[in-house]
């Protein structure tokens, strides 16, 4: 008797444009030559125009070799050549942007950014935007879905990233490069009656916005060390890298700068080390500073660079015979 067996065929377009392929169809029992069939097969490919070689661009049984098999009694038939065709056209939504990129982010801070998706097709199509759930916690869509409009219209997602300290806790290591800060998260747009989504690239850089105080090395050894005469003799030209390290805090910590006794009427200085954890420049200023401190130079005001460690002067000329005791407080551009 006779029978039908179905075969599928998904064809995958790697480009915009025609395609024609020859595909052969092999009863099981055929004791032809293998290279016959190889011969046949690549006359039966140039004989249509056209031809194309892009195999890949479909799948049978799995993206295997574009050979089909019936299994059946053995018979004495030569193989069957069948034509594919197909067309790789534009799909209807795509989006403004392949990646993107938020650069460098302080910790706490919020960023935002808008990515634009556009319609190419004649009616209005329904987006919905996919981010991964480990990176939800930081990152949101206004709107999750909305409708893009035919002809050309398009559809604002406004993106909100608001990285905390914990981040690279919650994210898989697959997204996350710790060497370098780096977050890149592939996010995709689910388009209704679209089987290929939009996607683009989300990346971001995660930095500390953090300023700490610190002292030279040289002024905090004890007073055993202050005995010693060789590192007396030391000088500020033949100060290594490892005299300049300066004992960091966090902002939530109070560094205490004490100077000791100082006469009435004198003046006592000590050097302060500002050092900038950030990526990026960061400028300072010590604000509503007393009468009796002044930070030089440039009265406090300053820029610092990436990374960068800058060395200031604090001085204290008391007024009254009393105690001092205040607090210097430093603005940046983090807060």
């Amino acid at each position: 008797g006779y029978s039908t067996q179905k075969v599928q065929l998904e064809f995958e377009p790697r480009v915009v444009g025609k395609f024609r392929a020859a595909l052969c169809i092999k009863f099981d029992g055929n004791e032809e030559d293998n290279d016959e069939e190889d011969d046949d097969l690549n006359v039966a490919i140039n004989s249509y125009e056209n031809a194309n070689s892009q195999d890949d661009q479909f799948n049978i049984e799995q993206k295997k070799k574009p050979k089909i098999v019936f299994r059946r009694q053995p018979v004495h038939s030569g193989p069957v050549y069948v034509l594919v065709e197909g067309c790789g056209t534009d799909v209807a939504i795509f989006l403004e942007r392949d990646i993107v990129d938020f650069k460098v982010c302080h910790m706490g801070e919020p960023y935002r950014d808008t990515l634009i998706a556009y319609n190419r097709s004649k009616i209005s199509l329904q987006c919905h935007i996919e981010i991964p759930q480990p990176l939800q916690p930081f990152l949101n869509a206004v709107p999750e879905m909305g409708f893009c409009q035919a002809n050309g219209g398009n559809l604002n997602f406004r993106l909100r990233f608001h990285p905390q300290p914990n981040i690279f806790d919650f994210l898989p290591p697959s997204y996350v490069d710790k060497t370098q800060a780096l977050v890149e998260v592939p996010i995709s747009i689910r388009v209704v009656d679209q089987p290929l989504p939009a996607t683009f690239l989300f990346r971001a850089t995660i930095s500390s916005p953090e300023i700490s105080f610190g002292l030279p090395i040289e002024d905090q050894k004890s007073d055993n060390q202050q005995d010693n005469k060789q590192e007396q003799k030391q000088t500020a030209d033949d100060a290594t890298q490892e005299d300049l390290k300066i004992k960091t805090v966090t902002q939530q910590e109070i560094t205490i700068l004490d100077l000791g006794s100082i006469p009435y009427g004198g003046s006592v200085s000590s050097p302060l080390l500002l050092n900038n954890h950030s990526l990026l420049p960061q400028h300072y200023a010590f604000i509503h500073l007393p009468k009796e401190i002044e930070v030089t130079p440039h009265e406090g005001i300053g820029l610092l660079l990436p990374k960068e460690t800058q060395r200031l002067c604090v001085t204290i000329t008391p007024q009254t015979p009393d105690p001092l005791q205040t607090v210097l407080n430093l603005a940046s551009d983090s807060g």
